[in-house]
């Protein structure tokens, strides 16, 4: 099954949804370029699942979470104390 999305409309909405989900489901996640807001994130990862929502918000939620986590385990591991 192929789908082709060529309502904009309909991408705008997906798109909402899915920052309303991660916003109300997991609001300690990350903003901003590469966060739970960025809208081009979102549509890449909606794309990658076929504009599936709930797919779409799980596989975002599992990046999210180990970009931040590798990213904190880096600056602890790297960096003095005080500067964490």
């Amino acid at each position: 099954l192929h789908l082709y999305v060529y309502d904009y409309d309909y991408v705008l909405v997906v798109v909402e949804d899915v920052k309303r989900k991660l916003e109300s489901m997991h609001p300690d996640l990350p903003v901003g370029r590469n966060g739970r807001d960025d809208e081009e994130l979102l549509l890449w990862f909606l794309k990658d699942r076929k504009y599936d929502v709930d797919a779409a918000v799980g596989k975002l939620v599992k990046a999210l979470v180990s970009h931040t986590h590798k990213h904190t385990y880096m600056y602890s591991q790297y960096l003095p104390s005080m500067y964490v």
